[in-house]
């Protein structure tokens, strides 16, 4: 009777609706029995959140002050075709003495007018070389008059005129050899067939120059008695300045040629020394004479050309044919005249140059053009 009022009894409380049955939840069977509950680590609950801690906002101005220092800064400029720019304050301060001097020394004194013969004096206040006066003189008035004006031995400068053509000078071309090249080109004899702002200098640029040289200069004081040769003279001057400072072979001297080579520096030189044979780049007198007298003696014909029998009796008949082919098909020079079989007088300086000077950078350049064979080279070697 008990056991049958305590089951009645816990029926009824199982049914009733206020009551509710607790769940057990069902327990998986670990997979490895023997290992103590003590050692098991906890598990982190998955529904504990961690508080999120506020952050302030970044000023704004810290920001663009981040952005700046990552920022990359430009690169200076390093090339300057014209030369390297100075300060627009000392390029006044230099600009201003140097017209100062030029008007108290020479326009005063001459009544604001210059010539040609004043130009000398006038370079070298100016801190150029003194044969600089007459390609400066002459770009001077082909500047203020125009280039087709025809200038005599009255032709003057003023100095309003001079002064409004340095400052321009001087404002594009900042080095003497980029202010040498802008001279030679504008005071050129061929100014009106090529272009007036070409950056190079051709073989015909350099007459009024090279004459001023055999005019002026006390070492040449012979050779200006024998008009006849000045032309020759002219032309062995610019054909050993090409062998030496054009390295691109093209017949077209640039800035950057220039300014790697010695020429300038040699045309100060020349300026100290009356004795110019002592002088042995470019102008020398003797170098002249005996490689005029070479090319004379080979020119049967006196055409002013050498033929391929002509150059065949140089050094007593040394070169073989095969070496003459070569020299003719382009080795020396490209020229037209050339690739008829006959060599001008500018090329035999060229030859000539090469032959005795063997270890000049132009022959080294000769010799490692492919149109060398190694007959030629060969025979170099034995010259």
């Amino acid at each position: 009777v008990g056991v049958a009022s305590l089951r009645e009894h816990f029926d009824i409380v199982e049914h009733s609706p206020s009551v509710t049955k607790p769940k057990t939840p069902s327990r998986a069977k670990s997979p490895v029995s023997s290992v103590p509950t003590d050692n098991l680590q906890r598990q982190p609950s998955k529904t504990a959140t961690t508080p999120v801690k506020e952050v302030s906002p970044v000023p704004i101005s810290a920001v663009k002050s981040e952005e700046k220092s990552e920022t990359v800064e430009p690169i200076p400029k390093f090339y300057f075709p014209n030369g390297q720019i100075s300060t627009p304050s000392a390029i006044d301060i230099l600009l201003t003495r140097q017209l100062r001097q030029v008007k108290e020394d020479l326009f005063v004194p001459k009544h604001d007018k210059l010539h040609l013969v004043d130009f000398g004096k006038l370079a070298q206040l100016l801190d150029l070389s003194l044969y600089w006066k007459t390609p400066l003189f002459r770009a001077c008035v082909h500047d203020t008059l125009g280039p087709k004006v025809n200038i005599t031995s009255h032709t003057n400068v003023s100095y309003l005129q001079f002064e409004s053509f340095w400052k321009k000078l001087c404002k594009n071309h900042h080095d003497h050899a980029s202010k040498f090249i802008h001279l030679l080109v504008v005071s050129s004899p061929s100014l009106a067939a090529l272009p007036i702002n070409r950056q190079y200098l051709t073989v015909d640029d350099w007459d009024y120059l090279v004459q001023d040289i055999i005019d002026t200069h006390p070492g040449l004081k012979f050779l200006r008695e024998a008009r006849e040769f000045h032309s020759r003279y002219i032309k062995t001057v610019v054909a050993r300045v090409y062998y030496n400072c054009n390295r691109s072979w093209s017949g077209k001297l640039t800035v950057q040629e220039l300014r790697r080579s010695n020429f300038l520096s040699t045309l100060d030189r020349i300026e100290e020394e009356e004795d110019i044979n002592r002088i042995h780049d470019y102008f020398s007198y003797e170098h002249f004479y005996v490689i005029y007298c070479k090319f004379w003696e080979l020119d049967s014909d006196h055409d002013l050309l050498i033929s391929r029998d002509d150059l065949a009796k140089h050094n007593n008949g040394a070169i073989s044919n095969k070496m003459i082919d070569r020299i003719f098909s382009g080795a020396i020079s490209n020229s037209q005249n050339m690739r008829e079989g006959k060599m001008s007088y500018y090329e035999f300086v060229w030859f000539l140059i090469s032959e005795e000077d063997k270890r000049s950078a132009t022959r080294i350049y000769q010799m490692k053009d492919q149109t060398f064979t190694t007959h030629s080279l060969d025979f170099l070697k034995t010259v």
